[in-house]
């Protein structure tokens, strides 16, 4: 009977961590992205999320390296490492990120939606 029980509470803690880590942004984000999005809406740029927390962003000739992290609000911080960019804006980027499937959704302080789909 003890055995069954240490079994049962053994089980449920596994359920719980595995259901908590699905859950968790840090790891949902790791990986390739690409813009999707149709008009004026369309980003044109691949993004890569380490496990390190570094970010790698490729535009057609340009390319940008930089650190992130979630904020205890669950946003996430970007911040740019190339000098120009952050001589232009030193301010780093913050933004609401959710998750549906393998598409990642950025929005910022001004409610504009970004959308990205993994790539495989």
């Amino acid at each position: 009977m003890l055995i069954n029980m240490k079994r049962l509470l053994l089980s449920l803690f596994a359920l719980i961590v595995f259901i908590n880590c699905s859950n968790d942004p840090s790891k949902k984000i790791r990986g390739k992205w690409k813009g999707v999005g149709s008009g004026k809406q369309t980003v044109f740029f691949q993004m890569a999320f380490l496990s390190d927390g570094t970010f790698n962003i490729k535009k057609t000739n340009e390319e940008f390296n930089g650190k992130y992290h979630f904020l205890d609000d669950g946003r996430l911080k970007m911040e740019i490492s190339d000098f120009w960019v952050n001589l232009l804006s030193a301010q780093p980027l913050i933004y609401q990120i959710s998750f549906k499937g393998d598409t990642m959704i950025f929005k910022d302080e001004e409610n504009k939606i970004l959308k990205y789909q993994k790539i495989k």
